[in-house]
């Protein structure tokens, strides 16, 4: 038994001696391991010699996709979804559907989606009624609209001057009108794409006495007004038919990735506004550079009680988002919390202030004077980002702040003064200042115009 054993263990060394001297011959190999579409297989040789084994990789197979099935078809509202299955493992994928175009028929209505688009302002406004606006989303693109001459008044109201009319002018279908009774909220909402709107204004004197600077919105009461990608050149004013029974505003309007080479002034038109993704160049008022404000804004009033409801007609949502604002004076919201005299029921509006980028540095013809024939700049200090001013000292608001930056050369992001007027910060019972989650926090503020650096804080007051 012992002699076998020496003969097999002879015989595997000089195996192995033979393959120490010559390269391993191997085998035609065995899969150990089947490859799926996704991972790798391994296949183990030996070698013939002297029973030596080695492994390799066997490539991932892959998928192998069928022809694919629609299973989310695509709209003109919505993108689609094709199915892709695996032939072999049954895994699936999918792809996007691009959306169908529209199909507009004469009347501009869509007959998948039921909206209505129109090609320009003016079709827009030769065709729009009330009836076909009502419930759907009508979108209208703008093209380069300059301001002309534009005449509405009923009893004293409305608007005659220099401006840009949208909406229905009065005629036997009007859109609005004095005295009307307001729609419902939610009913009609107007969007106008694209395009730019030049202004007869390159300046104002008084925001009391605005004139040749309105874009004149004669849509419904109660309507959501939205401008996305306009570029606006100049003054503007946005104004609407609020003599209606009660007195009315839009409810809201949104300024969605546009561009002002100018300035927003006046009364806010709406109980909701918005400007979210827009560009505030720097532009200086023509008629008085000291009146610059990227916007200067305040909350209008109208009286309700004649239809016999305790409450009033005012801004009472403001969102001010990602927006970049360059100037030499603040953004301007003013006179926030008015209510109608004799119906002051307290609410509180609500303001949202978020991720904004404010360089407010830019130069003034208005910060220099004249010093025996020299130009030198003005010691006060004008350049700061956000005035937010209330109406009285019944007057409380919520705002959220957070995620806001200013330039090196902008003063504060926000500056009110402390005394009476338009741009006054009152320390009001149920006033609270919060980050974007709700978590109350104090902000330290300038005073307006202050030379010596005079600071007060904005926090909650309970």
């Amino acid at each position: 038994m012992r002699k076998n054993v020496l003969i097999v263990a002879l015989a595997l060394v000089l195996a192995l001696v033979s393959c120490a001297e010559h390269e391993c011959t191997w085998d035609e190999g065995k899969v150990t391991l089947e490859p799926t579409c996704t991972e790798t297989g391994e296949r183990k040789y030996t070698c013939t010699g002297c029973g030596a084994t080695r492994t390799e990789s066997i490539a991932a197979l892959g998928h192998k996709w069928d022809d694919g099935e629609i299973t989310t078809p695509a709209t003109c509202e919505k993108e689609g979804v094709k199915t892709f299955t695996c032939t072999v493992c049954k895994e699936t994928k999918i792809e996007t559907i691009e959306k169908v175009a529209h199909n507009l028929g004469e009347d501009y209505k869509c007959s998948m989606c039921g909206n209505y688009f129109y090609p320009s302002l003016a079709e827009f406004n030769s065709k729009v009624t009330l009836e076909n606006s009502k419930d759907v989303v009508v979108t209208v693109k703008l093209g380069d609209e300059k301001f002309g001459d534009i005449s509405y008044s009923e009893n004293s109201s409305g608007y005659t001057g220099k401006g840009l009319w949208i909406g229905r002018a009065i005629d036997d279908n009007p859109l609005n009108k004095y005295g009307k009774t307001p729609e419902k909220k939610g009913l009609y909402k107007y969007v106008f794409e694209g395009g730019t709107i030049t202004s007869s204004s390159t300046g104002y004197e008084s925001i009391d006495g605005l004139k040749d600077t309105s874009v004149y919105m004669l849509v419904p009461s109660n309507s959501d007004i939205v401008f996305d990608g306009v570029t606006f050149e100049g003054v503007f004013s946005f104004d609407v038919q609020m003599y209606t029974s009660p007195w009315s505003f839009l409810n809201s309007i949104t300024f969605k990735n546009c561009t002002f080479n100018g300035i927003v002034v006046g009364t806010a038109p709406a109980y909701s506004a918005t400007f979210e993704g827009c560009t505030f160049n720097s532009y200086t008022n023509s008629t008085s550079a000291n009146n610059s404000n990227p916007i200067w804004w305040r909350a209008g009033a109208g009286d309700w009680s004649s239809a016999g409801l305790e409450m009033s007609v005012t801004l009472q949502s403001l969102n001010f988002i990602n927006n970049k604002v360059y100037g030499s004076r603040p953004v301007k919201f003013e006179r926030i919390g008015l209510w109608s005299t004799g119906n002051e029921i307290p609410y509180t509006p609500e303001i949202k202030i978020l991720d904004n980028y404010f360089d407010i540095s830019c130069e003034n013809p208005a910060d220099y004077k004249e010093v025996e024939g020299a130009s030198v700049k003005k010691d006060e200090e004008k350049h700061m980002a956000i005035n937010i001013g209330q109406h009285s000292n019944k007057s409380f608001f919520t705002l959220y702040d957070d995620g806001n930056t200013i330039s090196e050369g902008t003063k504060s992001l926000y500056a009110a003064a402390l005394s009476s007027g338009s741009n006054q910060y009152i320390e009001v019972y149920g006033t609270k200042i919060l980050d974007r989650n709700g978590n109350p926090k104090e902000i330290e503020a300038l005073v307006w115009k202050t030379s010596t650096g005079e600071t007060f804080t904005m926090k909650s007051i309970d």
